[in-house]
C-alpha cells in the first residue's frame, strides 16, 4: 500500500539517479543498505548498549549492561564489562575490558603483531594466515593475534596504544599517548613511549583494600548506597565498615568479600 513516505522515497531515488547516474546511485544505495543492516543488527544483538554513529561491531563481541561505544569505533572479538564506556575512534580487537573502564578517544588495543626477531622479514605475506593466499609465500609459525586483558576501573587516556598480549590490572591508569608493551600492575600509573611506571595511585595498603573489596562486582543498590563515599579511599573504608556493622556478624557482607 503506497503512501506519502513511499512517494517521498521514490522521488528521492529519482533525484539520486538523475544527479549521480545509475551506476553511482546503485553503489550509494548499496552502501546505505549495508549501513542500515549494520545498525539494525547492532540494536538486535546488543539492545543494552549505546552506540555512537558509524561504529562497527562484529558478532563475536560481548557487552555488559550500561556500556557506551563512541562514534567511529571499530570492535572485533572484544568484550566490555558493565558501565564501561569509550569516547570516539576506539579500535580494539581480541580485547577484554573489565567493568567501569573509561577509554579515551583514539585508543588502539590488540592490533596484530609482526615478528621483530628471528624472521628475515616482518611482512605478513610470510606468516599470516589472514593474508590473501594468492599474494602470500608461506605461513611460517608465528602468533599474530594475542588477547589483551584489561581489568576493572581502568582509565586509558587519549591515543594510547595497547600492544597485543598485554595485561592491565584493576584500577590502573594509562597516560595519554602511551605505548604499552608490557603488563601493568593493579593501580599502577604508566606514561610515555614505551610506557613506564610513574607511581601507584594509592599507598599499597589502600590498593590491597580496593582489590579485596572488588566494588565493581557490587549490585547497583549497594553502589548507590555507598557511592557518596567514593570520593576518598578512607571515606569508602569507613563507609564499608559502617555498613558491615549495620549488617551484623550473622549476615554475609559482599563488601567484605563474604560468600552469599
Amino acid at each position: 500500500m503506497s503512501g506519502p513516505r513511499t512517494a517521498s522515497a521514490a522521488s528521492a531515488l529519482r533525484l539520486l539517479v538523475a544527479g549521480l547516474g545509475p551506476r553511482t546511485a546503485l553503489e550509494v544505495a548499496r552502501a546505505v543498505a549495508r549501513w542500515l543492516v549494520m545498525q539494525g543488527r547492532k540494536r538486535l544483538l546488543y539492545p543494552q548498549v549505546t552506540f555512537g554513529a558509524r561504529t562497527s561491531v562484529d558478532g563475536r563481541c560481548q557487552f555488559g549492561p550500561g556500556v557506551s561505544v563512541g562514534p567511529d569505533s571499530t570492535l572485533m572479538a572484544t568484550s566490555m564489562g558493565r558501565q564501561t564506556y569509550c569516547a570516539f575512534r576506539l579500535w580494539a580487537a581480541n580485547t577484554t575490558f573489565g567493568p567501569f573502564c573509561a577509554i579515551g578517544p583514539g585508543v588502539i588495543s590488540g592490533i596484530g603483531r609482526h615478528p621483530a626477531r628471528g624472521f628475515a622479514t616482518s611482512h605478513p605475506a610470510f606468516f599470516s594466515p589472514s593474508w590473501p593466499a594468492e599474494r602470500g609465500y608461506a605461513v611460517n609459525p608465528f602468533e599474530e593475534h594475542v588477547p589483551v586483558e584489561i581489568g576493572a576501573d581502568v582509565w586509558i587516556g587519549a591515543n594510547a596504544f595497547i600492544s597485543a598480549g598485554v595485561k592491565i590490572g584493576h584500577g590502573a591508569i594509562v597516560g595519554a599517548g602511551a605505548v604499552v608493551t608490557r603488563d601493568v600492575e593493579p593501580y599502577e600509573i604508566v606514561v610515555g613511549v614505551p610506557a613506564k611506571r610513574l607511581r601507584l595511585r594509592f599507598p599499597e595498603e589502600d590498593v590491597r583494600f580496593l582489590l579485596d573489596l572488588r566494588w565493581w562486582d557490587w549490585p547497583d543498590s549497594r553502589l548507590r548506597a555507598l557511592g557518596p563515599a567514593f570520593h576518598e579511599v578512607a571515606a569508602l573504608r569507613a563507609a564499608v565498615a559502617g555498613a558491615a556493622e549495620e549488617t551484623g556478624p550473622s549476615q554475609p557482607d559482599p563488601a567484605r568479600g563474604d560468600p552469599p
